[in-house]
């Protein structure tokens, strides 16, 4: 096993402000920005509404992808080191060799931790390279960083994440990824209710093709990963609060053992942006009415 990197991934350098002022929807406190002169930071496309008629929010995840940094907002539930320890448990269920845990500021934040995480190497697939997994709390979000060990600088340079509370009714926080432009951000929202689970991915930079294009080439590349998958034929839809955009349906499940699940396939251009919405079954079959009260539950930040 690897050992910790000597460093804390923390503050750059001499004047590192201390944290804003408490937040206007839930009173929590995220860092101020740090008023690097040229930074644009990256801020979050999507967000969620609350599902009608139920206390509290859905299930919910936000992920960022840039060049060698995953960034990963949930609803947090309990302590850091619970989380922390949490997290632990279900990387080792799913093979996976950790370190142990040690205190360091993440993304901004003074209180985190940090380990090394280790793929086993199964059969004569090798042994994968040792990442590290940076955990901490934001208000009510637990914020979790993957870097490789062998581009561990990076942790060094990124922060501080920003979290703003949503504007209401949305339940999702609004997120701001400092030094990164459109043109290196993958933006993926995960909603998970009642046998379903959505996925609302914001592709990386504008699309500089025509809508048909775009389309064209999303529902290629679903077949691709989904070689077995059937697909119906496409019809007008809207989404993301009345946007135009293509709708497929498709049924999934050709395997000995394996569930047959049906979803639902949306993708258009918002304001230059990319965006695929897919609702499918988790175990089983779902109807047209389920997937879009799913999907009605996705909205862009700026529509408020």
């Amino acid at each position: 096993m690897t050992i910790p990197p000597s460093w804390s991934p923390g503050p750059p350098g001499p004047g590192w402000p201390g944290p804003g002022p408490s937040g206007t929807a839930v009173g929590w406190r995220a860092p101020v920005r740090d008023g690097e002169p040229g930074t644009a930071p990256f801020r979050s496309f999507l967000s969620a509404r609350p599902p009608g008629g139920r206390p509290g929010p859905p299930p919910i995840s936000m992920r960022f992808r840039l060049p060698g940094v995953q960034i990963l907002a949930e609803p947090a539930t309990t302590s850091l080191d619970d989380f922390t320890e949490a997290v632990g448990k279900r990387l080792r269920r799913r093979g996976f060799r950790c370190g142990p845990t040690y205190a360091t500021p993440v993304a901004g934040y003074p209180d985190g931790r940090g380990r090394v995480v280790l793929p086993r190497k199964r059969g004569r697939v090798p042994q994968g390279e040792p990442q590290i997994q940076l955990y901490t709390m934001a208000g009510p979000f637990s914020l979790v960083l993957t870097i490789s060990e062998a581009h561990d600088e990076l942790a060094r340079r990124l922060g501080p994440v920003w979290l703003y509370p949503p504007a209401p009714p949305a339940v999702s926080p609004v997120a701001e990824i400092p030094a990164a432009d459109l043109s290196c951000v993958t933006e993926v929202l995960t909603i998970t209710q009642d046998g379903a689970r959505l996925t609302a991915a914001v592709a990386a930079g504008l699309v500089q093709m025509p809508p048909d294009q775009f389309v064209a080439a999303g529902l290629a590349l679903l077949q691709r990963e989904n070689p077995t998958m059937a697909m119906g034929g496409w019809q007008p839809d809207v989404f993301l609060g009345g946007h135009p955009c293509t709708g497929y349906a498709f049924v999934h499940g050709s395997k000995i053992q394996e569930n047959v699940r049906s979803g639902y396939w949306w993708t258009g251009i918002v304001s230059g942006r990319g965006i695929q919405v897919t609702v499918a079954g988790t175990t089983s079959i779902i109807d047209l009415d389920q997937a879009r009260r799913l999907r009605d539950l996705v909205t862009p930040v700026w529509s408020g």
